[in-house]
């Protein structure tokens, strides 16, 4: 049971204490005030967050106790030594998971602070594996990723990014994948176009480039078309705003195109191919990891016998390769090496290719031979 004094007390600290995301940048001062209230309040305030009965002077609070006291816990949160005990409280969960569901206008508050709460645990690796595994916890967060009305993106942008710290897990990243509530509530995310849900877009695209990390799960998500085009719709994203989200979408194909088994589809996959070569055409120095990791998923490609024999032939491929061996910034050093292996691999591959690239760029032809005989002496009577 809540008393006046305590309550009151918690209405305090949470004037004092400023409430942060980051759980890493905090003062000395603020620590120990979370740590302390924690301790020494933490059973009444997760009652109050509760608020089943909860009461003061004989009279039931008021919802919006329920509010501050979630405010609270998320603030409490953001504390490194209290996240575990936090969770691996039975009534902090059930709280927490309870104000998730809450679905009137009146208790939206509530709801964000509970899914921001749930979002900051996921933050210590401890807490990922059993979060995930605790089924209310994976529906509620789920679910919020899932909202796609324009009122509630501070419920899906704290969701998700709980599901991406969840992917973070190693052991997680297959089963969160094969979970098609979660991967559906993922991709549906990846596409949202409104410039308030940017960091949404940015948390679910983060969470599938980590995915892609895992060989099994990059195969499975290749053959998966909403998967498919929503990143290759990422790709094609040209606000400057949008460069993060671009570079994870590319980092995805980059991975995918690992697994040797995907290479050649993705090469006949017009969309996936235009957007690779549009990504090596930027020129923007800002846009200089973009255009690297374009060239690493081409050069990758290149590998595979039957994109070798088509790539050259391509001429909007052909034209970035030759650009990107031209360019003489320091910083388009590594895309120059990689446009010149690319080079090597298609030259060596066939006689009719080294040819047309000698008549029609013999410094680029030249260079490219040279490097192959670096790699392979016997190259150097190609």
């Amino acid at each position: 049971m809540l008393t006046g004094l305590e309550y009151r007390e918690m209405r305090a600290h949470l004037r004092k204490i400023s409430i942060y995301h980051d759980p890493y940048q905090d003062d000395a001062e603020k620590s120990a005030a979370r740590t302390l209230m924690w301790s020494s309040h933490g059973t009444s305030i997760v009652a109050a967050a509760a608020r089943s009965d909860v009461v003061v002077g004989g009279v039931p609070l008021s919802c919006k106790s329920r509010e501050v006291a979630l405010q609270i816990l998320e603030v409490l949160s953001l504390e490194e030594t209290v996240m575990e005990s936090m969770w691996n409280g039975t009534s902090t969960k059930q709280a927490l998971v309870g104000a998730c569901a809450l679905t009137a206008p009146a208790d939206r508050a509530c709801r964000e602070s509970a899914l921001s709460t749930l979002a900051m645990l996921a933050w210590l690796d401890a807490n990922r594996e059993p979060m995930w595994s605790d089924g209310p916890t994976r529906q509620a967060l789920v679910v919020a990723a899932q909202l796609l009305a324009p009122d509630d993106c501070r419920c899906r942008e704290p969701a998700l990014l709980a599901l991406y710290l969840l992917s973070l897990n190693t052991s997680l990243k297959n089963p969160m994948w094969c979970d098609k509530p979660t991967r559906t509530a993922l991709v549906t995310a990846s596409q949202l176009g409104a410039s308030a849900d940017r960091t949404c877009r940015r948390n679910a695209l983060l969470a599938l480039a980590k995915f892609s990390c895992d060989g099994p799960t990059a195969k499975l998500m290749w053959s998966d078309e909403a998967a498919k085009l929503a990143i290759v719709r990422g790709c094609e994203l040209v606000a400057q705003a949008d460069r993060e989200c671009k570079l994870m979408a590319l980092n995805i194909l980059a991975n995918v195109s690992r697994d040797h088994t995907n290479r050649e589809s993705m090469w006949s996959d017009t969309s996936t191919r235009q957007a690779l070569v549009c990504a090596c055409a930027l020129t923007a120095p800002d846009d200089c990891a973009c255009r690297d990791i374009a060239l690493w998923t081409l050069c990758i490609l290149s590998e595979h016998p039957v994109v070798k024999g088509q790539m050259w032939g391509d001429a909007p491929t052909q034209a970035v390769l030759v650009t990107a061996c031209q360019r003489i910034a320091p910083t388009d050093r590594a895309g120059r090496e990689l446009a010149l292996e690319m080079l090597v691999n298609l030259a060596t591959h066939s006689g009719a290719v080294l040819e047309d690239m000698l008549a029609t760029y013999p410094r680029i032809a030249t260079s490219a031979v040279a490097a192959a005989a670096l790699l392979d002496p016997a190259c150097a009577d190609v």
